[in-house]
């Protein structure tokens, strides 16, 4: 027995070292938490990251077409209005969300947008599969309205689902405890996302059935997400539910009457959240014009969805590989040892290297490579970084204006960098390449300082113990 006992105290120990060593002194509790969410925001990601692929594929053959019929047809332009279409219309869906965070406890606006997804996702695997306006017509066209429909569908799950996902994290952790557990669920979610993508993603080729079935899937794991909440929030202890408390006398009044406009009035007013906007804006806004660039160049080289999907898949599974290493190997321990400053600032950097690459070299597998090390490194240290930073907000910032800084600050920025990629074929391909990068290169300089206002910010609020808005 005490054998037994020195056995499992020997196993116990290098873990509890490692952990410690990698992420920070965990209790017990704490861990179960953050690992229970880790895998909730894993089968998150394994929805997103197949929906997102079959988004641009299923795009592509009902409105875009692929190889030659791209460029005869002087179709990739359709590709950038798709985003700038998404964000008119997820506006409005933005402010019934709104609405909704008045009127509903949190949680349970977590499940009741989960099961709104499930069966609409279900519907438009029905639709796909029987309509005669599905993927059963092989013939594209610009005119195919549920084509353009089913791109805004699917950008109004990763703004909706995974912003309210995060905002209940971050309702329930504080700054230390963020600093250890964020990353662990950011790991988890990668992992997450390079499994069952790549799995889904080869359904169709290897058993020739449509990828309208892969939707279908994706609902399921979306209920499986649901239950998993729900039983996080039946296990885990009171004490670990509690988030960032600031010192009473300084805790901001939310006494007002609650506005669906809210969020949206706090982020024009306030320069911390605009700054937050901002640096995400610079990074879709750069992002968005390289993976424009790699998408049209992977729809012009295959000839079919199917073989289109494989390849996407293999990307989307690689950049998830390539995040799940730097937070193994401990990339959060930037943030967590040298602080917030370094973290923020350091990403800049990165993503400006990125660009200079981008113009000297605007290849396929070359804009491959640069996309996986730019949003994996983006994924696994900015990310959390910058969910840390609405720790020492109020609750209307949590739940409200991040919602509309995903919109203005993601899809808004999506949509900017897509009047750029449409100019493409007016400007030319040279003309074009100087102007990205020329714009791309001052936004990455200008991204660093408002890193460096941000990050003292942050570090001020989290020292008084106070809200910042």
């Amino acid at each position: 027995m005490a054998g037994s006992l020195n056995l499992k105290t020997k196993f116990s120990n290098p873990l509890k070292n490692l952990l410690k060593a990698w992420y920070g002194d965990f209790s017990k509790q704490e861990l179960k938490k953050y690992l229970l969410l880790g895998l909730t925001f894993a089968l998150i990601l394994s929805s997103h990251w197949t929906l997102r692929v079959l988004k641009d594929t299923i795009f592509g053959g009902i409105v875009m077409g692929y190889g030659k019929e791209i460029i005869g047809m002087k179709r990739d332009m359709f590709l950038g209005f798709a985003k700038v279409i998404s964000l008119l219309l997820l506006i409005p869906l933005l402010v019934l969300y709104s609405k909704l965070v008045d009127i509903m406890k949190k949680h349970h606006l977590l499940y009741a947008l989960g099961i709104f997804y499930i069966f609409s996702f279900l519907a438009w695997t029905y639709f796909f599969l029987y309509s005669p306006w599905g993927l059963t017509n092989c013939i594209s066209s610009p005119w195919r309205l549920s084509g353009w429909l089913w791109y805004i569908y699917v950008e109004s799950f990763g703004t909706l689902f995974i912003t309210i996902f995060w905002a209940f994290v971050v309702d329930i952790s504080d700054q230390k405890s963020a600093q250890r557990g964020f990353a662990i669920i950011v790991m988890m979610g990668q992992l997450g996302g390079v499994i069952i993508p790549k799995i889904f993603t080869k359904i169709p080729s290897y058993f020739g059935i449509s990828t309208a079935n892969i939707i279908a899937l994706c609902s399921l794991l979306i209920f499986f997400t649901l239950l998993l909440i729900y039983y996080f929030r039946k296990i885990i202890t009171p004490d670990q539910l509690q988030g960032y408390k600031p010192i009473e006398s300084k805790k901001i009044s939310q006494e007002s009457e609650p506005s669906f406009l809210e969020g949206l009035k706090l982020l024009v007013s306030k320069g911390y959240l605009l700054g937050i906007c901002a640096i995400v804006s610079f990074y879709e806004i750069i992002i968005t014009i390289i993976d424009y660039n790699f998408t049209i160049l992977a729809l012009k080289n295959f000839q079919n969805e199917s073989q289109a999907l494989a390849y996407l898949g293999s990307y989307a599974s690689t950049v998830n590989i390539a995040a799940f290493i730097c937070l193994a190997f401990g990339i959060n321990n930037i943030q967590r040892r040298l602080g917030m400053k370094i973290a923020l600032s350091l990403i800049p950097l990165i993503i400006g290297s990125a660009i200079i690459i981008f113009f000297l070299y605007p290849e396929l597998n070359v804009l491959f490579y640069i996309l996986v090390v730019a949003k994996a490194v983006n994924h696994s240290l900015n990310g959390p970084a910058i969910k840390q930073l609405y720790i020492p907000t109020s609750e209307n910032v949590r739940y409200k204006t991040q919602a509309w800084i995903e919109v203005f600050g993601n899809r808004g920025a999506k949509a900017s960098a897509s009047f750029l990629n449409i100019s493409k074929s007016i400007m030319g391909a040279y003309p074009y390449m100087l102007v990205v990068a020329s714009l791309s290169l001052g936004l990455a300089s200008l991204w660093f300082f408002i890193a460096l206002y941000l990050s003292k910010k942050y570090s001020k609020a989290i020292d008084e113990q106070t809200y910042i808005c």
